[in-house]
């Protein structure tokens, strides 16, 4: 992962018309395309600024080295060629890991306004900050922090400071080490949890409500790190015997999944609160969206056990790759969706698949009973 690729590269934003009440999907097509040449997109990015003129800036880690900023405009349907995919190119783009002869593998946004930096995490274990511009991207630090693959950087709100300041960030990986840092002090590690040295952190993310953690391990455990006035407090559960791959979260709800192809949700309020962790497992409530497995005797991929897809059958893919789910996403509050959540599961087989759920339905599904300490 960490050898610089080249070759063609592709990267769709999907558009996704709804309507209805329940929310229906009407239509499913590519409004963007972006070319490059860095063969493999290890991770894309989400300005978190709400955008005025368009749909949004999108950062890209690209297999060659470099991260590019690509500004998304938005699409009007009846003008000429409206339905017709747009190309972009990058609106900026620095190759200063190339330089450096690493390759990214995670981003994040500063998560405060106005949102003009952006964390980079590496493949070889190393961390870059970049200050952002109009017309540039400047480095501002590259660091070591891990002698192994980063799986994941995160930005991490020090509950002590005032306002939405944030100047602490998480990165995690195969090592098995969750660290905090500063930007104000780079090579200064404030705070290191180490799970085991066999097993490895698979994804981090920032619950923008209390400012806490949550990361998921390759052992099926999900552990939650948030800070108090007395420093930083862990807490973890076991919620499956498989191997977590990736997370997604908004305001309400959390969606993570396995290698095995399943995708849960759960309540993030209810699951995260400032006390941690809930004691027991039924305080942990989640409901299973979606399940792709694959038949032994026919190799044929089967999607909830009611739908059987034979055509996939012809991939050259191992059968845990076609049922791993990669990512995961939530979409965004848009017209069509006022009483539905949109989730979107990317799998190794090639599926895209999205669910719209209908909100009051699905918290009825996780209501939870309260139990006692």
């Amino acid at each position: 992962v960490n050898q610089r690729q080249t070759g063609l590269g592709l990267i769709q934003i999907m558009e996704v018309a709804c309507k209805g009440d329940p929310a229906k999907v009407l239509d499913i097509s590519v409004a963007y395309l972006i070319r490059h040449n860095g063969a493999v997109t290890w991770d894309l990015a989400w300005c978190p600024a709400a955008s005025t003129q368009g749909t949004g800036v999108l950062a890209a880690g690209l297999g060659d080295g470099q991260v590019c900023l690509y500004c998304v405009p938005g699409r009007d349907p009846e003008a000429e060629g409206g339905t017709k995919p747009l190309n972009l190119k990058p609106r900026l783009q620095t190759s200063e890991l190339q330089k450096r002869k690493s390759i990214p593998s995670s981003l994040a946004w500063h998560p405060a306004a106005p949102h003009n930096t952006l964390l980079v995490g590496c493949w070889d274990g190393n961390v870059a900050l970049f200050k952002l511009s109009l017309d540039r991207i400047d480095l501002v630090f590259f660091v070591r922090a891990d002698t192994f693959p980063l799986r994941k950087v995160c930005w991490i709100h020090e509950r002590w400071n005032s306002g939405d300041k944030c100047e602490m960030y998480a990165t995690a990986g195969l090592s098995g080490s969750l660290k905090i840092w500063s930007t104000n002090e780079p090579q200064a590690l404030r705070y290191s949890h180490t799970m085991s040295y066999s097993t490895n952190i698979m994804d981090v993310k920032l619950v923008g409500h209390n400012g806490g953690l949550v990361f998921l391990s390759s052992d099926g455990r999900l552990l939650y790190l948030y800070s108090t006035t007395n420093g930083f407090k862990i807490g973890f559960r076991s919620v499956t015997k498989n191997c977590f791959s990736c997370a997604a979260l908004d305001r309400d709800y959390f969606v993570f999944s396995t290698i095995t192809g399943e995708v849960l949700v759960a309540n993030l309020r209810r699951m995260c609160s400032e006390k941690g962790l809930p004691r027991t497992l039924g305080e942990l409530p989640d409901l299973c969206l979606f399940s792709l497995s694959m038949d032994a005797k026919s190799e044929a991929l089967k999607l909830d056990d009611t739908v059987s897809e034979q055509r996939f059958t012809e991939l050259e893919v191992y059968p845990a790759q076609q049922v791993h789910v990669y990512k995961n996403a939530i979409m965004p509050e848009a017209p069509g969706l006022e009483n539905a959540v949109g989730i979107a599961h990317a799998t190794g087989s090639g599926i895209l698949r999205i669910q719209l759920l209908d909100r009051k339905k699905l918290e009825r599904a996780l209501k939870v009973k309260k139990v006692k300490q």
